[in-house]
């Protein structure tokens, strides 16, 4: 309790109650496994973001290179509307992260994400936050997107879609 009365925002009395409590009625390795993934969501790190777990979303980079950051939030599916993502840029509510560690590769077990709020961000900062073909997105407080960035073969060839894609594809060909 005075770990806890030290710092009540971490809320460890609640997080053991929890803990304790969900071991108890689903047995210690469920507690475990969801112990983990409460702490994951709680301290992100890249690597914990690209477990299989994780929301992960493969675009291509045609989308992504010089798009707005609204824009790409809707290709990535985070938001229904371009609207509704330029809405949620302007109000602060989108946020994009980066390895605390400078030049850390993805596939360590480290580093610790810092998010950083979206609001006057130019189109061309986008590629300062691609880390390893990653980009990490953040909307509120949990809702968190790995964002694999491809060469438009690899997209093209596996099948895949994403909001935008076919109307991008068809403003090539004329």
């Amino acid at each position: 309790m005075a770990t806890h009365a030290a710092d009540p925002g971490k809320r460890l009395a609640q997080h053991l109650l929890a803990s304790e409590v969900l071991e108890l009625v689903h047995g210690r390795e469920t507690a475990e496994i969801t112990r983990s993934q409460h702490e994951a969501m709680r301290n992100p790190s890249l690597a914990s973001q690209s477990q299989p777990k994780g929301e992960r979303t493969i675009l291509p980079r045609s989308l992504v290179q010089g798009a707005p950051f609204a824009r790409i939030m809707w290709h990535a599916g985070i938001t229904g509307t371009k609207s509704e993502a330029a809405r949620l840029l302007k109000s602060g509510g989108i946020y994009v992260a980066s390895a605390s560690t400078p030049g850390a590769s993805s596939a360590e077990q480290g580093p610790e994400l810092k998010f950083a709020q979206i609001k006057d961000q130019k189109p061309e900062d986008i590629e300062s936050f691609v880390k390893d073909g990653l980009i990490v997105l953040r909307t509120g407080k949990w809702k968190v997107r790995v964002v694999e960035i491809v060469d438009d073969e690899v997209f093209e060839s596996q099948g895949r879609e994403a909001p935008g894609w076919a109307e991008w594809k068809e403003s090539r060909k004329v």
